[in-house]
């Protein structure tokens, strides 16, 4: 489980850095490289823990904050909170 969550989080960032920011296609690989070798998904990355699926709700929230999509935004913050709950 984790593992697919980091995928979508690199591929998520990627679509963000290249929708959002305008970078270039190596750019924004780059971008989605970094995203998914920080500290805070690598270092849970072998454990089953939510850490991973928390950054992706985070970074999706962002995304569709930024699309400005009231009911995709309102069905990630629930999700984003259930999933830190979840983890307490």
């Amino acid at each position: 489980m984790n593992i697919l969550f980091v995928y979508l989080i690199g591929i998520v960032f990627t679509y963000f850095c290249k929708r959002c920011f305008g970078f270039s296609n190596n750019l924004s690989l780059l971008g989605g490289i970094l995203a998914i070798t920080c500290v805070g998904i690598t270092r849970t990355l072998p454990f089953p823990m939510l850490e991973a699926v928390e950054y992706f709700f985070f970074l999706l929230l962002i995304l569709i904050l930024k699309i400005k999509n009231n009911y995709l935004y309102f069905l990630s913050s629930i999700c984003c909170v259930l999933s830190k709950e979840l983890l307490i």
